[in-house]
């Protein structure tokens, strides 16, 4: 079986601790608006995990340049 990118993503992200999630999360509050990471601590594993993909996704679509876009 061939691994996706993505799928390798959710695994690892999947594999962390709640610990990990917040402070991932807290190094990468740059990718996200500021009222979605207020209180971290009182966030579920669930929206951390969530939180954690989208603000990967949009670190990944700042690096890429536009005209690969096009």
């Amino acid at each position: 079986m061939v691994s996706t990118p993505l799928s390798l993503e959710l695994r690892h992200i999947d594999r962390m601790s709640r610990q990990e999630l917040i402070e991932a999360v807290s190094s990468k509050r740059d990718c996200l608006r500021a009222d979605l990471v207020g209180c971290l601590e009182e966030e579920s594993t669930d929206r951390l995990q969530l939180l954690l993909l989208v603000a990967r996704l949009i670190q990944v679509l700042r690096q890429e340049p536009r005209a690969a876009a096009k």
